[in-house]
C-alpha cells in the first residue's frame, strides 16, 4: 500500500511537470509561428505531410471552427468553468487510487489494481486537456484571440 501511494505522489508529480511543460511548449510553438507569419494568411501555409499535416496561422477570436465570434467574456467563462470541472476529476481520480474513499466497494485494493493503470492514464489525459485550456486562456489575456496553427 506505502509503494502504492508513493507511486502515486510521483505519478502526480510527473503531471504536474508534464502540465507546465505542455503549457510551455504551446505558448513557445505558438509565438514560433507568429513569427514565421507575421500576419494570419490562410493562404500560406507550410505543408509537412501533403493532405494531412499542415501549418496555417489563424487567429481565432471564437471556438471550435470560428463558432461564438468575438465572445471574449464568455470564452474566460467556460475555460475557469472547465478549468475547474478537470481539477475536480482530477482530484477525484487520486482520492479513489489513493483509497482515500472507496465508494461502497468491500475490497479496495482489488478495486485499485483493477483501475489504477487506466485511471492514472485518464489523470495524464487530463492534464494535457487542462494544458491545453491554460494555453488558449493566456492567448486570449494577451492577445484577444487563439493562435491556432495546425
Amino acid at each position: 500500500m506505502k509503494n502504492f501511494n508513493n507511486g502515486l505522489k510521483i505519478n502526480g508529480i510527473i503531471q504536474i511537470v508534464m502540465f507546465i511543460v505542455f503549457v510551455a511548449i504551446d505558448q513557445v510553438t505558438k509565438y514560433v509561428i507568429t513569427c514565421v507569419f507575421p500576419e494570419p494568411n490562410p493562404s500560406e501555409d507550410i505543408v509537412v505531410i501533403d493532405g494531412v499535416l499542415e501549418f496555417t496561422y489563424i487567429r481565432n477570436y471564437g471556438a471550435s471552427f470560428g463558432i461564438f465570434q468575438n465572445k471574449t467574456v464568455f470564452f474566460y467563462i467556460i475555460t475557469i468553468l472547465v478549468l475547474l470541472i478537470i481539477i475536480f476529476f482530477w482530484v477525484r481520480i487520486y482520492r479513489k487510487l489513493s483509497g482515500y474513499y472507496s465508494l461502497g466497494i468491500t475490497e479496495p485494493e482489488k478495486f485499485k489494481k483493477r483501475t489504477a493503470h487506466g485511471m492514472i492514464f485518464m489523470s495524464y489525459v487530463i492534464s494535457a486537456l487542462a494544458a491545453g485550456a491554460v494555453g488558449n486562456f493566456i492567448d486570449r489575456i494577451r492577445f484577444g484571440y487563439v493562435v491556432d496553427f495546425i
